[in-house]
């Protein structure tokens, strides 16, 4: 497996190397159940927490921030 170079945005302020983290809340306003997509956008890696039977949702999404 081929090392990956990191390429995290410099924090201007403290000069630390800081991931690009994806963390999104859905709430099924319905049930009142709520289930979140995290990932590292980086890496083009994420995960979903709690889903609800659909998941078209968070495919869409994870499509859209380019991890699927």
């Amino acid at each position: 497996m081929a090392e990956r170079e990191n390429h995290f945005p410099l924090d201007s302020e403290t000069e630390v190397l800081r991931p690009r983290v994806l963390f999104r809340q859905f709430v099924d306003d319905d049930l009142g159940c709520a289930s979140y997509l995290i990932g590292d956008e980086d890496a083009g890696v994420v995960a979903v927490v709690d889903p609800a039977f659909s998941i078209e949702q968070y495919l869409a999404e994870a499509e859209q921030r380019a991890c699927g």
